[in-house]
């Protein structure tokens, strides 16, 4: 986990120089990282892959490179061999996305009173 949330982190800063106000956009309980749809770029921009090329992190000439896409905290990366390692680093994953947006909600609330 602590390795994730840097990466989180960094994603979250990336989000909020490219899409102001997206931690509004994702709904927190439907947020699954796996899913193309449900991660916090498929609720962002429709799908994970739109999300890529407009943050430059992918192009659709290119060969997605899953390490810079995890070093911003939208996978969890490749190099595990049991499925259950995966669905493990998915779910503290998510954890991590869901503390940085109640983070980032709990900010812009302090700032409006």
């Amino acid at each position: 986990m602590r390795t994730m949330k840097p990466a989180v982190a960094r994603g979250a800063l990336l989000l909020d120089a490219a899409l102001p106000g997206w931690a509004d956009k994702v709904d927190v309980t439907k947020l699954k990282v796996p899913s193309g749809r449900w991660c916090v770029l498929g609720q962002c921009y429709g799908y994970i892959r739109d999300g890529l090329y407009q943050l430059g992190l992918a192009s659709p000439d290119s060969p997605l490179d899953v390490a810079l896409i995890a070093s911003y905290g939208f996978c969890v990366g490749g190099g595990f061999s049991r499925l259950w390692q995966r669905w493990e680093l998915h779910r503290i994953l998510e954890f991590c996305w869901r503390d940085e947006i109640s983070d980032r909600r709990r900010e812009r609330r302090d700032k409006e009173r």
